[in-house]
Formats: C-alpha cells, structure tokens, sequence
C-alpha cells in the first residue's frame, strides 16, 4: 500500500513573509505597514502588524526592530508609556527621521493631544517641505491643533505637490466639510470616487459610521430631552 501523506499545517502569510525577507529587508517591510496603517487613520484593527512585528522579533531578535517601530507596537496595544518614552528618545537622536515623525504624531493623535500633534507635524514639514505625507497630516490629523487658515495652507500645498494622489483629496473632503462647503468637499469625493476607488470606499465606510455616532448621539440627546420632560413637575 502506498504511504499515507502526512498533511502539513501551512505557515501563516505573515510568517511566511518574515522567513523569505532578508534581515536588512525587515526595516522597510515593517516602515511599510506601520504607515499603511497609521495614514490610512485606522487605528483599530492594528493586529496584522503586531503580529509581523511579534514574528520579527521571534525569528531575528530584539535588536531586528527599531525603537521608533516598538513605539507603534506598544502604543496601539495599550503600552502607552513605554511607548512615549521609545519614541521621545528616538527623536533625540533622529528629530528629523520621517517614520519617527509619523510615530510620534499618531500616538499623540491616538492620545487626544492634539496640539502636541500639530506641533510634531510642524516639524515634520519643517524638515521635509516637499513631503506631501505631512502636509496632508497637518491639514487632516493637525487640524485641531492649527488655525483654519493653516489647515487649508497645508491641504492646498499637498494638493499642489501630488495633484493625482488620494492623500490630498482625501485631506480635501475633511478640510472643506470642516469650513462648511460642501461643494468642494464633494468635488474631492467625486475625484477619489473615479481615480482612487479603494480610498474611495474607506472614505464612504468611514463618513457612514461617522454620520451613525451623530445619529446615536442625538437619539440620545432627545432620550434625555423627554425624559426631564416626562419625570415630575418641579415645585413653583
């Protein structure tokens, strides 16, 4: 009789990438998903990437992964201390590197201190003035740190430096939405909706559940509202 195949269980694809990626690749692989994940302003499902970073670690040791890449692991997984004080001690050695600005500028985003965020991204344009990544971050993840005035600058200047890209125009629906003018707001939705379909959708998806919160939160309100309405009349 024939010998009976033993099946094998197939390694995941993140370790499947870690085992064909030379060491000097790991940087860049790891730069890559961090900033896929931090630019695309989904901070909630960052498991992939803790993930390949935990497979990183496992397969080349703790050395094989950057300060400034253990900060982002640390902070979206509830390690905000350690965090902070990786990614501040990065930037006194490295003020101007372009994943440590982003970091940086996430954690404190993801922190609700936003004008310590603006002050980073200041920074980041200071050092890279031809970056359009940091333009759209100031006029989008900056904007409650800057004037209005400021926020449409950056936008504009992203704009003129990367016409075709779904950053700008991504950038150009929340700045305009904010000013009130939703004809413009729409015109960069249109742009992305026939050029970028994919940041397209995420946009729509993320306006929908943006739109669902308003709508729970005035439900809500009105609860309350008929509530003190409805409870006992109080003494005159």
């Amino acid at each position: 009789m024939p010998k009976r195949r033993v099946s094998r269980k197939r390694a995941s694809p993140i370790l499947r990438a870690v085992a064909r990626a030379e060491p000097r690749m790991i940087r860049r692989m790891l730069e890559e998903r961090v900033l896929a994940l931090l630019l695309d302003d989904d901070t909630d499902d960052n498991s992939e990437v803790l993930r390949f970073i935990d497979a990183v670690i496992e397969r080349y040791g703790p050395d094989s992964v950057g300060p400034e890449i253990l900060a982002y692991a640390y902070g979206f997984s509830g390690r905000s201390e350690e965090a902070f004080g990786l990614i501040e001690a990065f930037r006194q050695e490295h003020p101007s590197d372009g994943c440590g600005l982003i970091v940086h500028a996430g954690l404190l985003r993801r922190e609700e201190r936003f004008k310590e965020c603006a002050a980073v991204l200041r920074e980041a344009v200071g050092y890279h003035p031809e970056q359009t990544t940091f333009h759209v971050m100031l006029a989008w993840w900056g904007a409650d740190g800057i004037s209005d005035k400021a926020m449409r600058f950056h936008y504009e200047r992203a704009l003129e430096l990367d016409p075709d890209g779904y950053g700008p125009h991504i950038a150009g629906v929340f700045v305009w939405k904010r000013l009130g003018d939703l004809e413009k707001a729409d015109q960069h939705r249109e742009f992305l909706r026939l050029n970028h379909s994919e940041a397209y959708e995420r946009l729509i998806a993320e306006e929908a559940s943006e739109a669902e919160e308003a709508e729970q939160a005035a439900n809500a309100e009105r609860s309350e509202t008929d509530s003190g309405e409805s409870g006992p009349a109080r003494d005159q």
